[in-house]
């Protein structure tokens, strides 16, 4: 992980920029950063890393490290990561296709066995919204939604999805509207009402 940082300068003014490597761990496939100054890291070899940053100079400190030894996280790799509105963070892997959520102390593990999750796809992003429903895009199968209680499935046969394979999900952050990239059938847009 390297952080970037906005430089002000004049044109033709001198400016050195400098790239610090945050963590021990190479292939990242994910990151995201709260509020409070943590950073969530994700790894090709099932590795989520917790930062905090420390100080004006740009330092970062490991805090935790989770893996199949010390945590429910069991897939290589770990595709995404998301953090809910109560601190807890979400991530989904695959080989096995799994999602996880860990509030700190309990992990929960969701796959084939307790959620209709189809083990013979791959999850491609995790997007969690104002209400804390969790969207898992997948290769094949369009979108997982989990309010917490519930799972539903939304694809090409039962919603508006044009295309069963979710490459990207964002959420507006001023409607709560999912805008979601499909690798054939384009963009799309879903708001519950």
């Amino acid at each position: 992980v390297v952080y970037f940082e906005q430089i002000e300068y004049l044109p033709g003014d001198d400016i050195t920029i400098t790239f610090n490597q945050v963590g021990n761990y190479q292939d990242a496939t994910a990151i995201y950063a709260d509020s409070i100054g943590y950073i969530y890291s994700a790894y090709v070899d099932g590795y989520v890393q917790l930062f905090e940053y420390a100080d004006s100079l740009n330092n970062y400190y490991v805090i935790d490290t989770y893996h199949s030894n010390n945590s429910a996280l069991t897939g290589n790799p770990v595709i995404d990561i998301d953090i809910d509105s109560e601190g807890r963070m979400w991530a989904i892997s695959s080989e096995p296709l799994e999602v996880f959520s860990y509030d700190g102390t309990l992990w929960q593990s969701f796959n084939q066995y307790n959620s209709p999750i189809v083990d013979s796809l791959s999850f491609t992003v995790l997007e969690i919204d104002d209400n804390d429903n969790i969207f898992i895009g997948s290769e094949y199968n369009g979108i997982y939604e989990y309010d917490g209680t519930n799972w539903t499935i939304l694809n090409s046969e039962n919603s508006g999805l044009m295309h069963n394979n979710v490459k990207a999900i964002h959420k507006d952050s001023q409607s709560n509207t999912k805008w979601i990239g499909t690798w054939a059938g384009g963009l799309a847009a879903y708001n519950e009402e």
